[in-house]
Order: C-alpha cells, then structure tokens, then sequence
C-alpha cells in the first residue's frame, strides 16, 4: 500500500517512513501541503497521514484539495495533530479519522492493516 506522509517536521515523516517500511507498505513523503498535493495526485495513496499545522497551507485545506482530485476519493486521509483542543473538528472536512500527537506505535501500526 502507498502511504503518504505529510508533515513539515523532518525528523516525524523519518519515524512514520520507517516504520511504514518496515510493515512493508511504501512511503511518500511531504514537508508542504503543496507537494502533498502534487505527489498525491501523482502516486494516488491509499492511506494519507496529513499534519494539520503546515508552513504553507494547512491541513484543512489540503484535504479538501484533496478530496476533490479523483484518484483520491477513495483515499483514507487522517487528520494528525498535536492541539488535544482540536476547535475545527466539527467542520464538514472530510477526514476519515483523528489523532493526537504523538501517536502510540500500535495506534499507528493500526491504520496500516
């Protein structure tokens, strides 16, 4: 399974790479919610991990792009965040799940089944 990673913390997306290598899946990695974008609709990922808090665009917005590109329709996209306060999450954004940061290994490890 193709995993896309997006993150504008370098040493996250090596964790979450590693990690979604060693179960054998492929990592695709992004530091800005534009190249999420761009590498999204170039490999078409299952399964999207999105960091809410980008330097460029935030995690709400690349979602929503998204989610209007048609290769991704069918993609999981989960929302990560590290506000335990998450205000925004009763807008109509279609994330298909939720997680604080930091994630727990098996709550990730989860995700990849």
């Amino acid at each position: 399974m193709k995993v896309l990673l997006v993150d504008d913390h370098h040493d996250t997306t090596g964790v979450l790479a590693g990690i979604v290598s060693d179960l054998g899946h492929q990592p695709l990695v992004a530091h800005t919610g534009r190249h999420a974008l761009e590498l999204a609709e170039r490999e078409e990922p299952e399964l999207i991990f999105l960091d809410i808090s980008l330097s460029d665009m935030d995690g709400f917005q690349v979602c929503r792009a998204m989610r209007a590109q048609h290769g991704l329709r069918h993609s999981r996209i989960v929302a990560l965040t590290g506000f335990i306060d998450f205000d925004r999450s009763e807008l109509p954004v279609p994330f298909d799940a939720r997680l604080i940061k930091p994630v727990s290994f098996d709550v990730f490890e989860h995700f990849l089944r």
